[in-house]
């Protein structure tokens, strides 16, 4: 079977690489991937490396998040061009499904031909477009994968097809990290830089935390992605107020090689749909986690059993929180400990493929092809509240 994958953007966020954790369970199960994108970005190396033919489509670049009301009349224009295109690839090729791995191509594939499965890693607000992927996705009757139960809870009711929540997984590092024994507390921030993110609540605390804790260092690891003007406006601002205590290290790939050298990570992302990539990451890599309750985030991160939870994302609630936990070495390494057994447990990348894939195996299924949810057994939709 030949699937085709439409993805929204050329360079390698969290939903793209969880794309990538996918492809080789895509190739195990002996189904052929293409993955058509906007242009050819980083994404692209990527992608054909995991055996991916990659194909390029007429989406222009649009700012991550809140857009704008030209944004929003160019790409209501750019529509039918776009359908055309995704409809003659897809015939071209002759595949078996489309898998739509975000928002922004859910209304260019309701005339597609074919089972359709549209990948939910965000919830998408009104202005942002969400009303119109909301509409997309009831007239596509495309099944869904919600990354979290927060998600399915926002993607169930325009959804006409099946709601299966699959969590992320990611592969642990190559060798067990050591951890670090030596020198102050050092505490970090991974992720694109955007004011959702949270680095700009981190330097404020850095600052405020620096007469108690003169010996800690803060690291931010991140660059400001998706050609967005926003977020390379905020980069210059938390790199101007950061003081001497932060350092910012740029975009890095091994995630693994920084997360060696915290005691812990902070994530302090507000409206997170699915459970951080990074967090599990830190799972994986025995560190310490403290992150905003919001989201999806507490279905993963538990107060105290694997993890810690910030109330708000203020700098003044985050300072806090450090302020609490620094000199607690010992419960920090007790609590990851936990959290690296949760992540061997429920949030491995072998685990993530074989759920994705058997989510594939269903979509294409005759039996259950596009049916209505009162036709389809209530055990097909998995969707429950809880955490993880």
């Amino acid at each position: 079977m030949k699937i085709l994958f439409l993805e929204q953007y050329a360079e390698p966020g969290g939903a793209q690489r969880c794309l990538l954790d996918l492809l080789p369970g895509v190739q195990a199960a002996g189904w052929e991937a293409h993955v058509a994108l906007p242009d050819d970005g980083p994404l692209t190396p990527l992608l054909r490396e995991r055996g991916a033919d990659v194909h390029f489509l007429s989406l222009g670049r649009y700012p991550s998040g809140r857009k704008s009301v030209a944004d929003g009349i160019r790409f209501v224009a750019s529509l039918p061009v776009l359908a055309g295109e995704i409809r003659k690839l897809a015939d071209r090729l002759g595949v078996g499904l489309i898998y739509v791995n975000g928002p922004r191509l859910l209304p260019a594939v309701t005339a597609a031909r074919g089972p359709i499965l549209f990948h939910a890693h965000s919830a998408v607000p009104a202005a942002s477009g969400g009303t119109l992927a909301r509409t997309a996705l009831r007239r596509s009757r495309a099944g869904v994968i919600a990354a979290s139960r927060f998600l399915a809870e926002r993607w169930r009711r325009p959804a006409q097809g099946p709601v299966r929540v699959i969590y992320a997984g990611v592969d642990g590092p190559p060798t067990p990290l050591v951890g670090r024994t030596a020198g102050g507390p050092r505490v970090g921030l991974i992720g694109r830089m955007h004011p959702q993110k949270g680095q700009l609540e981190l330097v404020l605390a850095a600052r405020e935390l620096a007469s108690a804790w003169p010996e800690a260092e803060f690291v931010l690891c991140g660059a400001a992605l998706f050609g967005d003007p926003r977020a390379e406006r905020y980069q210059q601002e938390v790199l101007a107020l950061a003081p001497p205590s932060v350092r910012h290290l740029g975009w890095r790939d091994d995630v693994y090689g920084v997360l060696a050298d915290l005691d812990l990570l902070v994530v302090p992302s507000a409206e997170e749909g699915g459970v951080p990539r990074v967090v599990l990451e830190a799972f994986a890599a025995g560190v310490p986690v403290l992150a905003l309750a919001s989201g999806a985030i507490p279905e993963a991160v538990v107060e105290g059993e694997r993890g810690f939870l910030l109330a708000s994302a203020t700098a003044a609630d985050l300072a806090a929180r450090l302020n609490e936990l620094l000199p607690q070495r010992d419960r920090l390494r007790r609590v990851a400990a936990a959290a690296q057994r949760i992540w061997r447990e429920r949030f491995t990348a072998d685990r993530y493929r074989a759920e994705v894939s058997a989510a594939i195996s269903e979509a294409v299924s005759p039996s259950d092809f596009r049916k209505t949810p009162a036709e389809r057994s209530p055990n097909k939709l998995t969707a429950r509240s809880g955490r993880a």
